[in-house]
């Protein structure tokens, strides 16, 4: 179950609305060894995209989902760190 580490640099150096480039997408990137472009963040979840043909979908908890949508409307937000479990995976088999 990876951790995913929001740090303030995440913070600064993320968009708000971009599911890329948020400061989730950049902490979830690292967490997950993947490259940025290869990770979106978007409602409730977490895809990444180990290669072209699969995807793995986690499930954000309820508190990272109101963390992301303060941080969306533009309100001060601080660190955070969750745990995310994979839901499921799509793709080509």
């Amino acid at each position: 179950m990876p951790t995913i580490t929001v740090t303030q640099d995440d913070i600064a150096l993320g968009k708000p609305g971009d599911t890329k480039t948020c400061p989730v997408a950049r902490a979830a990137a690292r967490a997950l060894k993947a490259a940025p472009g290869d990770i979106s963040v978007g409602g409730f979840q977490i895809i990444h995209w180990p290669n072209p043909d699969s995807a793995e979908i986690s499930k954000l908890p309820g508190r990272a989902q109101a963390w992301i949508a303060s941080f969306d409307r533009g309100e001060s937000v601080h660190p955070i760190a969750f745990d995310i479990e994979p839901a499921n995976q799509e793709g080509e088999e």
